[in-house]
């Protein structure tokens, strides 16, 4: 009788062990995504221009240090607020050197961003984007992709539409 018991306990434990341990890894494959697009749409305001170097003129810049944010919707991302920073080349339509940060709702859940620019015959921008790091939630993301900028006249705002694939 009492190995009878020692043995249904055991059972009872390992059942109660196996059913936990189902139940959290069924929870993290909820959170988890894998090689999946993601799609989007953010509003950018341009924050700063700084001239870096000009025409033979000194009148016309022919580089600048231009500073964005910007706020947007990213499936499977949720709300992102976006700053960024990077360099271009007014004579090749080219951007370089991009460090942008998107942050979640929650302050603990961003990723880093960098990559590089050009604008294409139709006056849109091209904008390759590399995730290089994350935190919180986003501590093991990894991706990237393309997102389609398009600006106002004065190119003091616009729009971006985002196609990224991403795991995280």
């Amino acid at each position: 009788m009492k190995l009878i018991m020692t043995t249904s306990y055991r059972l009872a434990i390992m059942l109660l062990a196996s059913f936990i341990l189902f139940s959290s890894c069924d929870k993290e494959d909820d959170l988890t995504i894998e090689n999946k697009q993601v799609t989007g749409t953010m509003n950018y305001t341009t924050t700063s221009v700084v001239p870096l170097t000009f025409d033979s003129t000194g009148l016309i810049p022919l580089t600048a240090r231009i500073g964005q944010s910007g706020t947007g919707t990213i499936s499977d991302i949720g709300e992102v607020h976006m700053v960024a920073e990077f360099i271009f080349d007014f004579t090749t339509g080219t951007g370089t050197g991009f460090t942008t940060t998107y942050t979640g709702t929650n302050p603990a859940n961003s990723f880093m961003v960098n990559g590089n620019s050009q604008v294409q015959l139709d006056g849109t921008i091209d904008v390759n984007e590399n995730i290089i790091s994350g935190t919180g939630k986003f501590s093991k993301i990894k991706g990237g992709g393309v997102t389609i900028v398009q600006l106002n006249a004065q190119q003091t705002a616009g729009t971006g539409e985002i196609d990224w694939t991403v795991t995280f």
